[in-house]
């Protein structure tokens, strides 16, 4: 683990986390990204995917610096940045 933890990113991902860059990239959009929430709480038609998505990352904001949020949101697809809070 030690060794592991001393990779460059790009190798540790091949041997520990199975990252496999052949493979084509799955497009997604704000749809895939709700469907995949949905599929977590086992298409349960009373929970809406987007309020949770909302739930969680203004639980996430609660906990993070306003630098640390916007790099966050950042990191996220632009279609997705109006679940964030403001």
């Amino acid at each position: 683990v030690y060794m592991g933890a001393q990779l460059p990113a790009l190798l540790r991902g091949f041997y520990y986390e199975g990252w496999h860059p052949g493979r084509r990239a799955i497009a997604r959009n704000r749809n895939s990204f709700l469907d995949r929430i949905h599929d977590g709480v086992h298409r349960d038609p009373a929970v809406d995917p987007e309020e949770v998505a909302r739930s969680v990352l203004g639980q996430l904001a609660d906990r993070l610096s306003a630098a640390e949020i916007e790099e966050a949101k950042a990191a996220t697809p632009r279609v997705l940045h109006d679940l964030w809070p403001t």
